[in-house]
């Protein structure tokens, strides 16, 4: 069984938190985390809080991280919100193309 891409649109808050995290898992054990650009326009940092734990497992089994260049920038500001480093240094960005559509 393979896992969509988490494909993350609209406003991500901490009520998506626990969605977020069970898709994340799914893809944790289909082998690689692949995170999508559907449209994200911000995120809370409940839900990123999700995401940089998802990057922290798969980078700990040897899994790849992979998050669209798109959604970079929305993820960004709320990092810098927090004081912490870009998305580069927790996620792979691979231009949309470069990401494949099933793990």
């Amino acid at each position: 069984m393979n896992a969509p891409p988490l494909c993350l649109t609209g406003m991500l808050r901490q009520s998506d938190a626990s969605n977020l995290r069970d898709l994340a898992l799914a893809q944790i054990e289909n082998g690689a985390v692949v995170i999508r650009d559907n449209g994200l326009e911000g995120i809370e940092f409940g839900a990123l809080q999700v995401l940089l734990c998802a990057a922290f497992d798969a980078d700990r089994l040897g899994l790849s991280c992979h998050l669209d260049a798109s959604a970079a920038p929305a993820i960004d500001r709320c990092l810098a919100a927090m004081h912490l480093p870009d998305a580069a240094t927790f996620f792979t960005i691979s231009p949309l193309t470069e990401v494949s559509p099933t793990l």
